[in-house]
């Protein structure tokens, strides 16, 4: 149970990650576009 719950943080933690990256990375080819 514990261990399932950390490996779920975890992955939830990456899938976090990546998101944030994908964000990031719309959010400056806006600001390029923008400039």
């Amino acid at each position: 149970m514990l261990f399932r719950t950390r490996h779920q943080e975890k992955r939830n933690r990456s899938a976090a990650t990546e998101q944030g990256k994908r964000h990031g990375f719309e959010a400056y080819l806006t600001i390029g576009a923008v400039h």
